[in-house]
């Protein structure tokens, strides 16, 4: 499903180039210190043991590679508090670095999330009634509501031009086999 949400985006840049019971500013205050330079206080490019010294991880794994960039992932999970709403995020490290991480909470609590990113990152540049988008110094957060899932990504200005490079070379690799 990750994999997807990143086509997802992928494709999305190339096109376009309820009341929570704890106040947005409140639960905002939560979500990042950035998206600008980190997430949850962990620095975009730091390592997994940088980042555990500032997020409690519950577990770490490695995964397969990257099928668009080809090196080694790994990600840990967490959980923390975005006012009310328990979240269950996911930091990930492509080769040793953290690059982005994304997080699920019950859907039921949407309102009350969209309500902290929109206090935190201000109005979207994209939005529908299921799905915000910001790009914010190069780095791209997105909210979605998903059948009985809430669902964030905030991915690195480093991820995403990666991301665009590497889509930009296997879309010039298949035009040479035309």
């Amino acid at each position: 499903m990750k994999h997807s949400l990143m086509i997802l985006l992928v494709v999305f840049l190339a096109c376009k180039s309820g009341k929570p019971a704890v106040p947005a500013e409140e639960a905002a205050a939560n979500v990042t210190s950035g998206p600008a330079d980190a997430y949850r206080g962990v620095k975009w490019g730091a390592s997994e043991s940088e980042a555990e010294r500032i997020v409690r991880f519950s577990e770490c794994k490695d995964q397969e590679p990257d099928p668009l960039l080809k090196q080694p992932r790994r990600y840990c999970t967490s959980t923390f508090k975005l006012g009310e709403v328990q979240v269950e995020d996911e930091f990930d490290f492509l080769a040793g670095r953290f690059l982005s991480g994304d997080g699920t909470f019950p859907g039921e609590d949407f309102d009350s999330v969209r309500d902290a990113f929109v206090a935190k990152y201000g109005r979207p540049q994209d939005h529908r009634s299921d799905e915000l988008f910001w790009v914010l110094n190069g780095n791209t957060v997105l909210l979605n509501h998903l059948p009985g899932l809430g669902h964030f990504a905030i991915w690195s200005r480093e991820l995403v031009e990666r991301n665009q490079e590497a889509d930009a070379e296997k879309a010039k690799e298949a035009g040479k086999a035309l």
